[in-house]
């Protein structure tokens, strides 16, 4: 997996791990992640986690389940990769429509378990 300059090992493990415990056909916005991590302030860095991945770990880690808190895909500057993430939901039956929002967001956002995992 690539190491991203930005993005500590231990906070980039953390989100990695937390990602995994999203079910098939469910998703998450990035805030969600940040404050099962025990830090709500940094979805931003979530992004940067999950941006950091590279094609093995991107096998491994189902970050196309995590979308902004509006449920919409937010890839910035990559359309390719806002297709590749809403065919692989679409794959998982998650409706994506044409503007990259998750159809009935409110019902397939998954709420993680309450205790945090480690704090970084």
């Amino acid at each position: 997996m690539k190491a991203a300059a930005a993005v500590k090992p231990r906070w980039r493990d953390d989100v990695w791990q937390a990602v995994r415990l999203i079910p098939r056909a469910r998703v998450c916005a990035y805030s969600d992640v940040a404050a099962f991590l025990g830090h709500p302030l940094r979805a931003r860095q979530v992004g940067n986690a999950l941006g950091a991945l590279d094609d093995e770990g991107s096998r491994l880690v189902p970050w196309h389940r995590v979308v902004n808190v509006r449920g919409f895909i937010s890839i910035r500057g990559q359309i390719v990769g806002k297709d590749q993430q809403r065919a692989r939901l679409r794959h998982e039956g998650v409706d994506v429509d044409d503007a990259f929002a998750v159809v009935a967001f409110a019902s397939l956002r998954w709420a993680f378990p309450t205790p945090v995992l480690r704090r970084s």
